[in-house]
């Protein structure tokens, strides 16, 4: 059996889960415990909030634009 996170590896998860970071299987695993978890719920809309921030201030990555040039020419 794996070993559930602690708090702040979960936290480090739902970070990661805002950004679009997770593979299937965590991204899995924060869907879950956020559907039944409410202080979960608000961490990602903070998280969220956090990003969007971020990305008004500073702009995307480069590699968004690289992603989303080779999803639209492929």
């Amino acid at each position: 059996m794996i070993p559930s996170p602690g708090p702040e590896e979960f936290d480090e998860l739902l970070a990661c889960y805002v950004l679009d970071a997770l593979d299937e299987n965590e991204r899995a695993m924060v869907e879950e415990h956020a559907a039944r978890d409410p202080l979960a719920r608000r961490r990602i809309e903070e998280f969220a909030t956090a990003a969007t921030f971020a990305v008004q201030a500073f702009g995307p990555p480069e590699s968004a634009w690289e992603r989303l040039a080779a999803a639209a020419f492929h």
